[in-house]
């Protein structure tokens, strides 16, 4: 009984050394922009410790720095894991999580592409919020049971309850219908997004009850930054000539060869024509 008690003994002294030693051994470790995936299998590398974690608890993406010249193993982990709970097990380190911060919440935003810069992160019904950064990542005072919304532009407001995590990754969805709306241009159509000009449209409506026969004519005052010169009076004239955003030419010249040269080039169903060879009424709609 007593050899029993003394070998259980010298098994406890020796397991407590052990522990001792892994605890308080020299480690010389620099890290620089690294994720903690990468900064964890580098210090299991240069040392005797197992890291074990629940992957859903910690984020295995984010990105640290460690630089440690002589130190033990607690001073490497307060390095790499300020924000989370750990515990040191003989030479086994179990993360537990993140610590909660006083509703202070973290997360990244992203879309099927990846992260998005400068989308709005706010508190439901307050002004506390804030846009995320070009990596997407955002950080907010959120307590507990509050509502987030999450909105950019062409994408789909997204709104969810605050709990008990600390750290969000939200996915946003394009907003089809904002997205695939259409221009019709004059080469066939866009969507309006990909549009870079302006887009000025009249309807048919607009043009039923103007008193000129020529469709040209019919367009003066009808829209923003569309010029239309009438040239001549008399009956039977070509019509007024159209310019766009501007008279001049890039020739500066008045004379009539110049000015046709700058005329606006017309296309009727995607075919290059003449405006004035089309009757107002056959005209669903005009885009410039």
């Amino acid at each position: 009984m007593k050899l029993i008690l003394l070998f259980v003994a010298i098994s406890f002294f020796q397991l407590s050394a052990v522990e001792s030693y892994a605890q308080n051994a020299k480690i010389n470790l620099s890290l620089s922009d690294v994720t903690l995936a990468e900064a964890i299998r580098s210090i299991e590398a240069s040392t005797q410790f197992v890291f074990f974690f629940n992957n859903s608890a910690v984020d295995m993406t984010k990105h640290v720095n460690l630089n440690v010249k002589n130190g033990n193993i607690k001073e490497v982990l307060n390095q790499i894991l300020s924000s989370y709970n750990y515990r040191i097990e003989d030479n086994k380190i179990v993360l537990l999580g993140e610590m909660q911060q006083d509703g202070k919440i973290t997360g990244i935003v992203s879309d099927a592409f990846g992260p998005i810069a400068g989308a709005n992160v706010v508190v439901k019904g307050t002004t506390n919020g804030t846009i995320t950064d070009m990596n997407g990542n955002f950080s907010l005072d959120a307590p507990k049971g509050s509502k987030l919304q999450i909105s950019y532009i062409g994408y789909i407001t997204k709104e969810l309850t605050v709990g008990d995590k600390t750290n969000y990754s939200i996915s946003l969805v394009e907003d089809s219908q904002a997205l695939d709306e259409v221009v019709v241009v004059g080469y066939g159509t866009e969507k309006k997004v990909n549009v870079i000009g302006s887009i000025a449209q009249i309807g048919s409506e607009k043009l039923e009850n103007r008193s000129t026969p020529q469709l040209s004519n019919a367009l003066t005052g009808q829209m923003a930054g569309v010029t239309v010169i009438q040239r001549s009076g008399r009956p039977g004239s070509s019509g007024g000539e159209i310019r766009v955003r501007g008279v001049g030419t890039f020739t500066n010249s008045n004379d009539d060869k110049a000015a046709t040269k700058s005329d606006a080039l017309v296309l009727i169903d995607g075919i290059p024509g003449k405006l004035n060879d089309v009757s107002s009424e056959d005209v669903e709609s005009i885009s410039v």
